[in-house]
């Protein structure tokens, strides 16, 4: 769980969905954290019934507070259940590791409120659960 992750990260991967539509579509390495074991689990089954490579998209069943973000360009937060005082311990996290140029997309805006980080965009995309939800991605600067 402490290594050190390169370029595209996601946190709350859940089955891994986003990582299949990033890896297979422009062949991008992504590293993703998914807490809850039986979707880590149903995630790494697909990657193997799709026949996909470790080496393009890893599944890791760990707390994303425990990684180095320090080689992270790209880092997807999926947020939308998580509690405050996670939110606070991660954000405190992105300011102290990320470098500064790297782009955090997330499902909620709260960092706008995080000095160090500044709002490029908004981004409306469609979901299982909503046709219109918005991301909101940041620069470190």
């Amino acid at each position: 769980g402490g290594e050190s992750l390169k370029s595209f990260a996601i946190f709350g991967s859940s089955i891994g969905l986003f990582s299949f539509f990033a890896s297979l579509t422009d062949n991008v390495k992504t590293v993703n954290f998914e807490l809850l074991p039986f979707l880590h689990s149903k995630a790494v089954k697909l990657r193997k019934k799709w026949g996909v490579s470790e080496e393009l998209i890893e599944f890791i069943n760990d707390d994303m507070l425990q990684c180095d973000l320090s080689s992270v360009k790209l880092l997807m937060l999926m947020s939308m259940c998580w509690d405050k005082n996670l939110c606070e311990l991660l954000d405190a996290k992105l300011v102290e590791e990320l470098v500064v140029g790297s782009i955090v997309v997330d499902y909620t805006s709260r960092l706008d409120e995080v000095v160090g980080f500044e709002r490029r965009s908004d981004i409306v995309v469609g979901c299982s659960w909503n046709l219109t939800q918005m991301l909101f991605v940041y620069e470190k600067v």
